[in-house]
């Protein structure tokens, strides 16, 4: 998933819980979370994200 500073939490949250459900069900997702340069970024609401990996290096996932 794709991150960046102001992002809504919500989008990031709401996403994150359907995928977990769907693991709890049976699915085999991994959530990364990525931003551009792999640095951490802050939510509209002030809250930091860390981030996983940087955006240009997401095709070797």
């Amino acid at each position: 998933m794709l991150v960046f500073d102001g992002v809504k939490m919500l989008d990031v949250a709401g996403p994150s819980e359907v995928f977990t459900e769907a693991n709890r069900l049976g699915a085999t997702y991994e959530l990364v979370l990525c931003s551009v340069g792999a640095v951490d970024v802050t939510a509209s609401t002030g809250m930091q994200i860390s981030v996983d990996v940087d955006a240009a290096d997401t095709d070797r996932l």
